[in-house]
């Protein structure tokens, strides 16, 4: 995932003998005249939209009065990486225009103003803003700190960092796992993979979600998380934007899990686009101001649009991407009644719970499993291969009066059973790398049936012909060949 930071402009100006109601005044004046939208005013401040049209180019427009200085700061809010000087143009319009008003304005004007500002909708009281403007700024580490209003964002960044570093130091390639750990690491820590989630390994689901492929994989979704947790974990509250993040997350695992067979996926990105999917659904709503809804779901859909697309290059898990994103626009819209009305608080949590769950079952009902069932027969093949395969501990001892009789029970006996087990997956849906494969598995238990049958026969006088280089060599060959098709 990316992100692009965002183009801006910013001066300060003095109060030239104004106070600061006179001069919040002035500027709402020339606002409305720029024919820029307003989003919130009061005695120390200001925030407005410049954008006039859906493809048009987008900005924020920022005052605030603070120790006799103005600040001012246009900064861009959609698309662009590039601002083109826009940004400037904007705050020189403002002081151009502000300074003519200010040569012709009278007290009676300023004093009559001020008391119809306060009258508005979008008029923020000086408490209010003074709580605003005296809140706390940390450092970039206090990012990292869970705080009342900004809690889970920073601590889920915490538990994907933290993972990740655990994951590189446990070796024994530090820099493999640094910069794209292999498979087996991967799986080991906790991708996602059908044939073992569904094997009964469920807890997948959960860990694939803070688990990372690599630094840069884990900074561009560290990055996108903490811009819509700054967005949404205010309007969400924390315990909610937690469970928003889980049931996303759980959705495009096992998303995941449907569309591919042998893909083994991990990340954030499927739970990141849920929580964008949560924030799209609230934006046509009106739990966001009106004035501030077009430039952000401009924003979002761009966003949205261009990481999908990004993610058909390849090697990125885009069926997680568009179960998380679905999920969180549905969700979003189950959570509105509770942010409305409190009475609909825990009704429209469980709701939220439950279509997660249907999501779920609906997409493991119409996975093919035939892969799992494939897992579980080599698992078991495993299992007796081994068996078969000690009886050659015991062939040093021909006076054993029990090595006839192991060579039947741990050695034809097993090779029997794991036979069946190969004739049974031929008959599976399995893509066409280890459908190739399974002729092979079959061939080889063949071949090792006619070796342990020779080995019995010698063993019991009732043949004098040595065969057993023409059976290694056979065995041989097929083993070759099985390992040379390993993709």
């Amino acid at each position: 995932m990316a992100f692009g930071f965002n183009p801006h402009y910013a001066i300060d100006l003095g109060l030239d003998q104004m106070t600061p109601q006179h001069f919040m005044v002035l500027a709402l004046d020339v606002v409305k005249e720029l024919d820029w939208k307003v989003q919130e005013v009061g005695d120390m401040g200001m925030t407005a939209f410049t954008s006039t049209g859906v493809f048009s180019w987008k900005g924020r427009f920022t005052i605030v009065i603070d120790n006799g200085l103005v600040h001012l700061k246009s900064e861009s809010i959609g698309r662009e990486l590039m601002d083109w000087g826009k940004n400037k143009r904007c705050v020189d319009r403002f002081i151009q225009l502000y300074d003519t008003k200010k040569d012709g304005v009278t007290l009676e004007h300023l004093e009559t103003s001020y008391t119809q500002m306060q009258s508005r909708e979008d008029y923020v009281s000086p408490a209010q803003q003074e709580a605003q403007a005296s809140a706390p700024k940390g450092s970039f580490w206090s990012l990292f700190v869970p705080k009342p209003g900004f809690f889970m964002t920073p601590l889920i960044i915490d538990i994907n960092i933290l993972l990740f570093i655990i994951m590189v130091l446990s070796g024994p390639d530090i820099a493999q796992n640094l910069f794209g750990p292999n498979t087996d690491t991967v799986l080991r820590w906790g991708g996602n993979f059908r044939a073992l989630t569904l094997n009964g390994e469920w807890w997948r689901l959960l860990t694939c979600m803070f688990l990372h492929i690599g630094l840069m994989h884990l900074l561009l979704n560290m990055y996108a998380f903490m811009y819509i947790g700054f967005l949404l974990e205010p309007l969400l509250g924390k315990w909610r934007f937690a469970l928003a993040y889980v049931l996303t997350g759980f959705v495009s695992s096992m998303t995941s899990i449907f569309w591919h067979d042998q893909v083994v996926s991990a990340g954030a990105s499927g739970a990141i686009f849920g929580m964008y999917g949560v924030f799209l659904a609230l934006i046509t709503t009106n739990v966001i101001h009106a004035n501030a809804r077009k430039p952000l779901l401009s924003s979002m859909a761009i966003f949205i649009g261009y990481n999908l697309l990004f993610g058909l290059k390849g090697n990125i898990d885009n069926s997680a991407h568009i179960g998380g994103l679905l999920s969180g626009f549905v969700i979003g819209y189950i959570f509105y009644p509770g942010l409305k009305t409190e009475r609909w608080r825990y009704a429209s949590v469980i709701g939220s719970i439950l279509v997660a769950g249907v999501a779920m079952w609906l997409l493991y009902q119409n996975t093919n499993k035939d892969i799992v069932l494939y897992q579980k027969n080599m698992n078991e093949f495993a299992v007796l291969e081994k068996r078969a395969l000690k009886v050659y501990e015991l062939l040093g001892d021909t006076t054993n009066p029990h090595l006839l009789a192991s060579i039947q029970d741990s050695g034809i006996n097993c090779w029997n059973q794991a036979l069946m087990l190969m004739q049974q997956s031929e008959s599976l849906a399995l893509p066409k790398g280890l459908k190739d494969r399974v002729p092979l598995f079959v061939e080889y238990c063949n071949a090792r049936l006619d070796s342990y049958g020779f080995m019995y026969r010698r063993l019991a006088h009732t043949t004098s012909a040595d065969s057993s280089v023409y059976y290694e060599t056979r065995v041989k060959s097929i083993l070759d060949e099985l390992n040379g098709s390993v993709k």
